[in-house]
């Protein structure tokens, strides 16, 4: 279908937000003005901001309030391109472009065009670590030229078939939920459970002191480093390291590593980043951001591996992490961590039966999770459908 098309800046009024100083305590305290961050431009429907700033703040910067039924596109950093509805009056950062309500466009068809169009406009600004879109390049974006009987008609099959497929991504999602669900019902049955002749042990009880390194002692000698980005919290697996030469090691790089120790990212533990060392990684260097737990003679490392996995563990490191926006627990705190402890042959033979439990339930996660993947494919596919005018006849 040939459609008219227009640029959006030639039919559409468009303005970007500001910041108020952040010097000034009164453009901010007892603020009851909403002000969203571009951050927050990542729903379809925006109902709320997490800033306020006062009217001073308004007045007294570029920041202005948009109305309800704004559509705003977030223009810097990792959410450049995302688009949403605001369906309040709020102020916004510069980071944000408003469009503003217009007889002529509905805002959900807006929406939906632009996030169609989203990809074709970062292609502008790709190559660089932090893409910035800006007021010039939206207002350049051609948009359709249709009756708003027409966009309604396409918005109303949009929203038909998306909510049929988030039906079918909440089903996916709840499977996988449910899937991990089982797998912590597993591990508290053995760590809490427990069972005759098991002992409650200190982690820093049943493992040995591990040592520091210094690779910048020598400076040609070639040395894998593992950095905290190093492991996948989804497989469970160091999945890259940097092979550096010692006068290259950053001063993070410290803790030396042997075959079967376990790594746990001390920073930000929520994210849960834990792996075993694997042979080839046998005397390498692995980065402070990890307490290395390397089981004695007495115990089973695997067995020890998968209690980092349990609620009660990661319960405990949420609730000691310190630090807002740099959040981590210290090796102390890991190592007094308490865990039931039967005999080592007994940690061998429940150490197998939950690993190949969890080989089960990956593969239901990981089916789920590809279910999810295709579904959120399935819609981009729709929307180009829609605007090539695929969809529906006009």
């Amino acid at each position: 279908m040939n459609w008219d098309m227009v640029l959006l800046g030639s039919v559409l009024k468009t303005s970007a937000g500001g910041t108020p100083l952040k010097s000034k305590k009164e453009y901010y305290e007892g603020g009851e003005i909403p002000w969203l961050m571009s951050g927050e431009v990542c729903t379809k429907d925006i109902y709320s901001s997490v800033n306020k700033i006062t009217n001073l703040g308004v007045e007294n910067s570029s920041a202005k309030v948009f109305p309800a039924n704004t559509t705003l596109v977030a223009m810097y950093g990792a959410t450049a391109g995302q688009v949403g509805i605001l369906r309040f009056p709020s102020a916004t950062n510069q980071a944000v472009c408003g469009i503003l309500p217009s007889k002529n466009y509905l805002p959900e068809f807006l929406y939906y065009y632009l996030t169609y169009y989203k990809d074709t406009l970062l292609l502008e600004v790709s190559g660089v670590a932090q893409p910035n879109l800006s007021q010039i390049k939206i207002k350049n974006v051609p948009i359709p030229k249709l009756s708003i009987a027409s966009q309604q008609k396409l918005v109303a099959k949009i929203d038909t078939i998306f909510a049929e497929i988030d039906t079918a991504t909440a089903a996916a999602e709840a499977n996988a939920k449910n899937a991990e669900a089982l797998f912590q019902s597993y591990l508290t049955e053995v760590f809490e459970g427990g069972g005759k002749g098991w002992e409650r042990k200190t982690i820093e009880e049943i493992t040995d002191k591990t040592k520091n390194v210094s690779p910048d002692k020598f400076p040609d000698k070639e040395f894998a480093y593992i950095d905290v980005s190093s492991i996948s919290n989804t497989t469970y697996s160091i999945i890259s390291t940097q092979q550096l030469l010692g006068k290259d090691a950053p001063s993070r790089a410290k803790k030396n590593i042997i075959t079967n120790d376990i790594l746990f990212a001390t920073v930000r533990p929520t994210l849960k980043r834990i792996a075993i060392v694997p042979d080839f990684l046998d005397n390498q260097v692995a980065s402070t951001g990890y307490v290395v737990l390397r089981t004695n003679k007495s115990n089973y490392h695997k067995f020890l591996f998968y209690f980092l996995f349990t609620n009660t563990f990661n319960d405990a490191m949420e609730s000691l992490q310190r630090g807002a926006s740099y959040p981590a627990v210290t090796d102390g705190d890991v190592k007094s961590q308490k865990l039931l402890i039967p005999k080592y042959e007994e940690q061998i033979e429940i150490s197998e039966k939950l690993e190949k439990i969890k080989s089960n339930i990956d593969i239901k996660i990981n089916s789920e999770l590809r279910k999810i993947k295709e579904l959120k494919s399935l819609k981009q596919s729709i929307l180009k459908k829609a605007f090539i005018g695929e969809l529906v006849e006009d």
